[in-house]
């Protein structure tokens, strides 16, 4: 999720652990319903919290 940390860095560093787990949890349910499993697996590796 490099969008993410980029955003974030740009922002000022605003976005705290527990809310990246938060946006985390939306694009594996996102990925789920899509019908998209793989997109979860995937995403975990672009966390980088």
């Amino acid at each position: 999720m490099s969008w993410l940390n980029e955003a974030d860095s740009l922002a000022g560093g605003i976005i705290e652990t527990e809310e990246r787990e938060d946006i985390y949890l939306v694009l594996e349910e996102i990925a789920h319903v899509a019908g998209h499993p793989s997109l979860v697996e995937e995403a975990a590796n672009w966390a980088t919290w």
